[in-house]
């Protein structure tokens, strides 16, 4: 069980930090463990004690960015994972965290930006996909349907992406294929359709 495993984790992670107190990859496990478990406050304060035993650490502030992400906090979180970005710039993790921050505020546009960027350092149709809808909630129907026929490609049992596929060939005007993806998503998850 994975929660049994955090939490004998967290045991030896808190051992290792009492006999290193700057133990900053470890401090900063801390902070992952504590987001799971839903304490983002105190996973907050683990990625900038992380910080300030070594302010280098990319992979703090990024996680910083996540956790301000999750409380709301956007301009928080676009600038730590800048921070994360300017330490490590062929990073794509951190393009597609800061992609994240920016779709989830509707700034479609910035948001494609970073896809883009994570995309040139990483093949990764996962990243396909965001990109996809990001040209979708422009109404850019036929790049959305470019990006989003990958994505289904690589997930064709998914249901949610045949579903987006759809909507990106409906916006491309492309109605029988559009009613044909529709399809295909339902009977991917009949029970709970993704749209």
């Amino acid at each position: 069980e994975r929660k049994g495993e955090r939490d004998e984790a967290l045991r030896h992670y808190e051992r290792v930090v009492d006999l290193s107190p700057d133990a900053y990859r470890t401090i900063n496990s801390i902070g992952i463990i504590y987001m799971y478990q839903g304490k983002v406050a105190d996973s907050i304060e683990q990625f900038q004690k992380a910080i300030q035993s070594n302010p280098d650490f990319a992979w703090a502030y990024s996680n910083l960015g996540t956790a301000y992400r999750k409380m709301g906090k956007f301009q928080e979180a676009i600038e730590a994972h800048a921070k994360a970005i300017q330490i490590e710039p062929d990073n794509p993790v951190f393009y597609n965290k800061l992609g994240n921050v920016y779709y989830d505020m509707k700034d479609y546009l910035s948001a494609l930006v970073q896809f883009e960027k994570a995309k040139m350092s990483a093949e990764d149709t996962a990243i396909d996909r965001k990109i996809g809808l990001c040209y979708l909630r422009q109404g850019i129907g036929n790049e959305a349907v470019k990006y989003l026929e990958r994505a289904m490609k690589a997930f064709p049992h998914r249901a949610e992406v045949h579903a987006e596929y759809g909507e990106a060939l409906s916006v491309s005007m492309r109605f029988k294929e559009a009613d044909e993806s529709l399809d295909r998503a339902m009977r991917a998850d009949p029970e709970e359709p993704a749209y």
